[in-house]
Formats: structure tokens, sequence, C-alpha cells
């Protein structure tokens, strides 16, 4: 199925890579791919957005474009998954056209600096506000910082937060919770929230 993707995508002018790509700066180079990916979503919609996970070519597409995949690549891939997977019925009617119409972008905020991916070891935490009923999240320590999510720095306006979950006293392991950190018209980061761009990964 590769193949196909990289003929539809390398015979359209519009979506197909360029020589030009590695003389640009990094911001050009963002600005670049986010102009080739709106054509992508208003021509081939149906076809790489609105399917289930399984079912749609991400591995196809998000490798053929040069550099970083930027913003809707873990909001397809990562991020949708795990709603598909992990949430409710009436979760999913909530937030699964949001993120099939691109209304927001998330990202998947696992690793923290203090242990990398090591889920048992995560030391954020999601505490119910018994008053509110309202889940507080909070990085207790330096090294709980949700530090190596792609896409968390620049381009996302939620996360799917790993955290433990407190309930009183009670410590219920660690749960995925879906936490707004931008304004969705504004992009600007909200209150509480602080984050970072680390520059280049290696791996891109």
């Amino acid at each position: 199925m590769w193949k196909e993707t990289f003929d539809l995508f390398g015979s359209d002018p519009e979506l197909r890579n360029h020589i030009g790509f590695n003389d640009l700066t990094p911001h050009e180079q963002q600005e670049d791919l986010w102009k080739r990916i709106n054509v992508m979503y208003s021509k081939h919609k149906e076809r790489f957005f609105t399917k289930p996970f399984i079912a749609t070519p991400f591995v196809d597409w998000s490798g053929y474009f040069q550099g970083l995949l930027p913003g809707v690549g873990l909001t397809v891939s990562m991020f949708r998954m795990s709603i598909e997977n992990l949430a409710s019925e009436q979760q999913k009617a909530k937030w699964m056209p949001l993120i099939q119409n691109l209304d927001i972008l998330g990202c998947y905020a696992q690793t923290e600096i203090g242990h990398g991916s090591n889920v048992a070891g995560i030391e954020t935490t999601a505490t119910l506000d018994l008053v509110t009923d309202e889940f507080v999240i909070h990085t207790p320590t330096i090294t709980a910082t949700k530090y190596w999510p792609g896409d968390l720095g620049r381009f996302s306006s939620h996360a799917l937060v790993f955290a433990r979950t407190i309930v009183g006293k009670k410590d219920y392991g660690v749960q995925p919770f879906v936490v707004q950190i931008r304004d969705v018209e504004s992009w600007r980061i909200l209150s509480g929230v602080k984050c970072g761009d680390l520059g280049p990964k290696i791996g891109y």
C-alpha cells in the first residue's frame, strides 16, 4: 500500500517532496509541511483521516513527507488510537469528531525526564478534588516533567497525560487523562501549563 500512497503524493505538485526542503530553516520546513498537510486533508480526508486508525495507512503517508511531520502526526496516530481503544462510547462520541476534523491537535504525554518510558515510575499525579469533582493534574518534581512527547512543545492543543490517579488517600495506578494545554483559538498555553521546545531530536 505504501507504493500506492507514495505514487499518489509524488504525482501531485502540491503534495510532493522537493529538493529545496533541506535548504529551509526549521520554521520554514514546518510551514511547508503544514501547507501540504492542509492540502492532503482537503483532498484526501476520507482516506487518511476518518477511518479507524488500524485501517488508515498512516505509516505510509507519514513516512513520505520530508522532515518531522508536524502536529497532525501524533493527533492521527498515538492520540487518536488511544481514544479509539481506551475511551468509553460516550467519550468517543465527544472526542473522535474533534480529532477527525483536526479541530484539536493531540499528543501522547507519557515519558517523564526521570525515567523515560518506565510507566511504573511515573510521578505525575491526577488527584480528584472531591469538592469540584475534577481531577487536578500535578507535576510534583522536576523528574516528573513530561520531557520527550513529540508535538507537545509547539503544536498540540490537548495532551493524553499519563498520571497516577489519586482518590482520597488511595493510589489507583497510572491512567490516561485528556488535558487541554492550549487555547484552540489563540493557541496560547493555558494558565498553569508550562511548555517548551527541545529542538531537533536525533530521530528526525
